[in-house]
């Protein structure tokens, strides 16, 4: 099995790209640093995984951006997603060849995936890139990392709520991007949750593979009855 280190190093070799310091470094660490700490990836900070609404004060202080750093915190967790976002590619065979040589992808992949791969690309010829915009990622993954307005929606969930997560993450091996002791806590959280794993799915084949689309739509179904 190809690690994501040499993934992104025999790719960055292919298209004459040179990895960053900071992403390489990354890198190094990637296979064994969950996605959802339970230190602060940048202050070291404990994160607690209960918290009431008297600490919601806390949570919008002023000081928050200089302590927590949370752009940083998020290139500590999901640094290559979002260098991919700022890679261009010369054609369309380029970026399909990123997706068919990837860790998550390259023994899963079929027609819809690359029907997937396609839809994402976007721009002319010679300065292709993925259509996910950078700015909106990091807008949407602040909120998760502040709690709010994000911990403020799921409190309002009143119906059973079913979360499906993959046991694997990003590079189709663990730590998954929710890892089990998270999920836990948020449905100790919110009793309205209703965890479920996904037996053999990761970040992405979770709606790709056959079963666990199957498992995906079955979950949407029986929540809106």
């Amino acid at each position: 099995m190809v690690t994501i280190r040499q993934f992104y190093r025999n790719y960055a070799v292919r298209q004459g790209v040179r990895l960053t310091a900071a992403l390489a470094v990354w890198l190094a660490a990637a296979g064994t640093a969950p996605a959802f700490q339970a230190v602060h990836p940048v202050s070291g900070r404990k994160i607690a995984q209960v918290m009431g609404a008297g600490g919601a004060d806390w949570l919008e202080r002023n000081e928050r951006e200089s302590e927590e750093h949370p752009d940083a915190a998020l290139d500590a967790t999901l640094g290559p997603a979002i260098a991919r976002l700022r890679q261009t590619y010369p054609d369309t065979e380029a970026y399909l060849d990123f997706w068919r040589a990837h860790p998550a992808l390259a023994e899963h992949w079929t027609s819809d995936v690359e029907a997937y791969a396609r839809y994402d690309l976007i721009g002319e010829e010679g300065h292709l890139r993925s259509r996910a915009a950078e700015d909106a990622v990091r807008a949407d993954a602040r909120d998760v990392l502040a709690e709010k307005p994000f911990a403020d929606a799921l409190s309002r969930l009143t119906r059973p709520t079913p979360l499906l997560t993959a046991p694997t993450g990003f590079f189709g091996v663990p730590p998954p991007l929710l890892p089990p002791e998270v999920v836990a806590a948020w449905q100790d959280r919110v009793p309205a949750l209703r965890p479920q794993t996904v037996p053999g799915a990761n970040h992405y084949t979770i709606l790709f593979e056959r079963e666990a689309a199957a498992a995906v739509s079955q979950a949407i179904r029986a929540a809106a009855l």
